[in-house]
């Protein structure tokens, strides 16, 4: 044994916290195995020597739970162990720790623990008691700050006071109720009426009685109605008599058998009464009642649609019906929200033609949705956000009956238009991760499927490198309040574009290598570990594109050139007025009409923006500080001095100069113009009439700069 204390001193002042676990857990075996009365006085003589008490004093207050409450156990088994022969431990040592220990911020199993180690304290003292550990009870039942320290201290009284023999010491619990009877803790309040009753059952109850006279009128029947609820006390210990002899059983009286009673059937369930169909009127009211200003309204609106759902609704008021509760699931109050959720889990278990009415359309088209279908799934994924958990476990319910319901075609038909526009980024990371689980389903179906239109796949693919490109930065850094979502939106929407690759490797590819710089290197970027092969795939596809150019374009790059050139027709409109910002916006417009006319595939985007610009670009190339000039510079025809001088009416006057700016803008203007006749004659033939006068007009302009001229000549 005492090579055994030795090794665990060792190990309790050890800096590793597993040594010190080994430590208390072999004290705690030796404390177990301590059976005979020589085996207990060794054992406490060789800790009391050794100092391991105060060691296992300091591990009650390590602040690792896995420690101390391995030090709550090991005193547990100690006091329980050497019983009464450790009563200068508990005292010295532990009662105090033990008790701020179970009072104080520890995390529950520690607490647990202390509280089973004061317990086993208390009960080891028995029969006798312990004196110095009822004081130091009362005394913390009376001067402790924490109100949980004091509640401890009081029960732990209470049961030294119905486990020990009774002594005079005992009688100083009366104080420590008369002090708390009024505490401010209802907890501690209720713990001192639970001593005064121990007080009572312990033969002390003039010490009672002369406590509960000294409260007040209040504090007193609160006494008195515990104390009729507990059983009354009997007289001391010391005042008992002798037990009197057993009294002998009695025979036990033949069971007399009772006749049969004639019981009466049951009366038969009254008929249900008939479920009748919901009507169209009520179905509007229903629908309006969904809008009201108060939220119990709405709430009862929602359930009574959802029981005119199981009644069985046809037609638009299936429609009617389903629209209603897909709005009321995006409710601000969340039991309005709940009862939505749970009526749609409901109607989507139903058959077939229950669901058909979340295929409508509907006219508001919020996030970019078209159906009510696209609604529901973009609301189910704002409320996987939400802080309560019954709201986002009923919309994963939703979320999976929507999945049994609808084939993945039509989910990622309806929710597809969301899925860089959802807002905010954990509801669009929720939608990401639903969309990326449907692909993987849809992606691997045979015969016609959504991801097998190449302008859905397209557009899935854009829509999904933009939310890469926008939060690719954010996910790196620190989550504040601006970029809260960011990196979980960013490793969903990276799922979603792997479950895309996979389906269709090839056309993902060529898709991605036509997206802007930024969009792609987000995309590789993200798919460099879940698709090592991406990046080749993606640079094999631009090549093949190089070598055999397509003449195929797609609606989308053509509805982004008409869009441009639409811009750039409001930008150099906007040049008249002026501005530097106009200027700027102007020169932009100009090389953005040169370089769309030099592509042979968008011939078709000059069908109705040619006129508008030609006509533009001829105005600002030959207007300017030039034409402005040559309105008032009306040279005086009776003027003979030849002097090289602009003589006008009101005398002689300088030449006016154009500014570089305005010059480099006609000069960009005509180069413009030039691109515009060369490459798009067919669309240009229509402006030659208006064009050409001006040009003449400026080529033979003496007041115009020479090189503008050739410029205008060309």
């Amino acid at each position: 044994m005492e090579a055994t204390l030795q090794k665990v001193q060792q190990e309790l002042k050890s800096d590793e916290w597993e040594l010190r676990v080994d430590g208390l857990k072999a004290l705690t075996k030796l404390g177990e195995e301590a059976r005979t009365p020589d085996q207990r006085q060794q054992l406490a003589k060789l800790l009391k020597q050794e100092g391991i008490g105060k060691l296992v004093t300091d591990q009650l207050r390590n602040l690792r739970s896995v420690v101390a409450a391995a030090a709550c156990r090991c005193a547990t088994a100690l006091a329980t162990g050497l019983g009464s022969d450790g009563r200068g431990l508990a005292d010295e040592h532990w009662t105090a720790t033990l008790l701020g220990v179970a009072s104080g911020g520890a995390p529950k199993v520690v607490q647990e623990a202390a509280t089973q180690a004061l317990s086993a304290i208390v009960d080891a003292a028995a029969p006798i008691g312990n004196a110095a550990l009822f004081s130091r009870l009362c005394q913390t039942a009376e001067t402790a700050k924490a109100p949980p320290a004091r509640k401890h201290a009081m029960d732990l009284a209470a049961r030294a006071l119905g486990r020990w023999r009774p002594d005079s010491n005992w009688a100083q619990a009366a104080s420590v109720v008369e002090k708390r009877a009024r505490d401010a803790d209802g907890s501690a309040r209720a713990a001192a009426r639970g001593l005064w009753l121990a007080l009572r059952h312990a033969g002390f109850a003039r010490q009672a009685q002369d406590c509960l006279d000294a409260l007040d009128a209040s504090a007193r029947k609160a006494f008195q109605k515990a104390a009729a609820s507990a059983p009354p006390p009997g007289p001391p210990l010391t005042d008992l008599p002798p037990p009197a002899a057993p009294k002998p059983k009695p025979k036990p009286k033949p069971v007399q058998k009772k006749k049969p009673v004639a019981v009466e059937p049951p009366p038969p369930p009254s008929p249900e009464r008939p479920r009748t169909k919901p009507t169209p009127a009520l179905i509007d009211a229903l629908a309006q009642q969904c809008a009201s200003p108060h939220w119990d309204v709405r709430r009862d609106a929602v359930a009574a649609l959802r029981e005119a759902q199981r009644d069985g609704v046809t037609g638009d008021d299936r429609k009617s019906a389903w629209r209603a509760l897909v709005v009321a699931v995006g409710d601000a109050h969340h039991k309005v929200a709940l009862a939505a959720l749970e009526a749609c889990c409901a109607g989507l278990d139903a058959g077939r033609e229950d669901v058909e009415g979340l295929l409508a359309s509907i006219p508001d088209r919020p996030f970019g949705v078209a159906s009510s279908l696209g609604l529901l799934v973009t609301r189910c994924c704002s409320r996987l956000a939400d802080g309560r958990a019954p709201l986002r476990r009923a919309a994963g319910n939703c979320l999976d009956g929507a999945r049994r319901a609808f084939a993945p075609g039509a989910l990622l038909h309806a929710a597809a238009p969301a899925t860089n526009a959802l807002t905010p980024l954990r509801a669009r990371a929720a939608l990401h991760e639903f969309l990326a689980a449907v692909a993987r389903v849809d992606g691997e179906a045979q015969g016609a499927s959504y991801l097998a239109d190449d302008t859905h796949l397209h557009t899935l693919v854009s829509r999904v490198a933009a939310t890469l490109a926008s939060t690719r930065s954010a996910s790196t850094q620190r989550e504040t309040a601006a970029n809260d979502g960011a990196a979980p939106c960013h490793a969903a929407a990276t799922r979603l574009l792997v479950a895309l690759f996979r389906a269709d490797r090839n056309r993902v590819a060529s898709r991605v290598a036509k997206l802007s710089l930024n969009e792609k290197q987000a995309c590789e970027h993200a798919l460099r570990d879940a698709a090592p092969d991406f990046k080749s795939a993606v640079s094999a596809s631009r090549k093949e594109e190089t070598a055999a150019p397509s003449n195929i374009v797609s609606e989308e790059t053509e509805r982004a050139a008409r869009s441009t050139l639409s811009a750039a027709v409001a930008a150099l409109a906007r040049e008249v007025r002026g501005g530097a910002d106009a200027r700027r916006d102007a020169s932009a417009a100009r090389a953005d009409i040169a370089r769309i006319a030099r592509k042979d595939l968008l011939s078709a985007c000059w069908s109705d923006k040619c006129d508008a610009v030609a006509h533009l670009l001829v105005e600002r190339a030959c207007g300017g500080a030039a034409t402005s000039a040559e309105r008032y510079l009306t040279v005086d025809d009776s003027d003979d001095s030849n002097d090289g001088r602009f003589h006008t009416r009101r005398g002689v006057a300088k030449q006016p100069t154009t500014s570089l700016s305005d010059l480099a803008a006609r000069h960009e203007s005509l180069a413009a113009l030039r691109t515009l006749a060369r490459r798009r004659p067919k669309a240009f033939r229509g402006s030659v009439d208006s064009c050409v006068p001006r040009l003449l007009q400026l080529a033979r302009s003496t007041t115009a700069p020479l090189e503008l001229a050739w410029a205008a000549e060309r």
